[in-house]
């Protein structure tokens, strides 16, 4: 019988989607922050709360994000999506984020209650949503402070220069060698300087011995 056909290649994987484009949306200014809906297209700041929360007898690696924003949400009665910016680091563990308005409110705290969130979190009254997380300390941010939270990063240092220094290493074997063949000139020179002195001093010398 004929042997059976070969099987069909398998198809190529797709391509992975095209890369998103960076923001290009400016700053804002103190006391707000961009919108998490801007986009290329549509840049627009809105009025925002910044906070730092440290919790002292936690750790980093076994720290939940999630349930932090969950916890946090519920306790303030505000949506998740109105947590923002979120950064954890260590230092026992360090949580700074920022506090958005309802998506309701044009971009702007309604009367009162930045001011309410603000009294709420800087106390330690809160309810027991925290008690797994334990004893916390709480500071509401200035707006200058809020402002260097989204500074960009310092620029990195220069390289240093291709070679890795080994450049002075080996400018030291080159004068060592330099000077040793400059010596050794001087000492020929000497010698030739010597001899040629007792070919002249050497007749003179044996003339008045006769």
């Amino acid at each position: 019988p004929s042997p059976s056909p070969p099987p069909n290649p398998s198809p190529p994987p797709p391509s992975p989607p095209p890369p998103s484009p960076p923001n290009t949306c400016p700053d804002c200014s103190a006391g707000s922050t961009l919108d998490p809906k801007s986009n290329e297209g549509s840049c627009s700041c809105i009025e925002s709360v910044a906070v730092r929360m440290t919790f002292p007898n936690l750790d980093v690696a076994e720290f939940d994000t999630d349930a932090f924003i969950a916890a946090l949400a519920a306790d303030l009665g505000i949506s998740p999506d109105q947590i923002a910016n979120l950064v954890v680091s260590s230092g026992s563990v360090i949580v700074t984020f920022v506090l958005l308005p309802d998506q309701t409110s044009g971009g702007i705290f309604a009367a009162g209650v930045a001011e309410s969130l603000t009294t709420n979190l800087t106390t330690t009254n809160m309810t027991s949503v925290w008690e797994s997380f334990g004893s916390y300390e709480s500071t509401a941010l200035t707006p200058a402070q809020q402002l260097a939270l989204v500074a960009p990063p310092p620029s990195p240092s220069p390289p240093p220069p291709s070679g890795g220094g080994s450049g002075s290493d080996d400018t030291i074997p080159m004068i060592v060698g330099i000077v040793c063949g400059a010596v050794a000139l001087i000492a020929v020179g000497i010698f030739f300087w010597w001899r040629r002195l007792n070919r002249r001093t050497g007749p003179k010398s044996a003339a008045v011995e006769a």
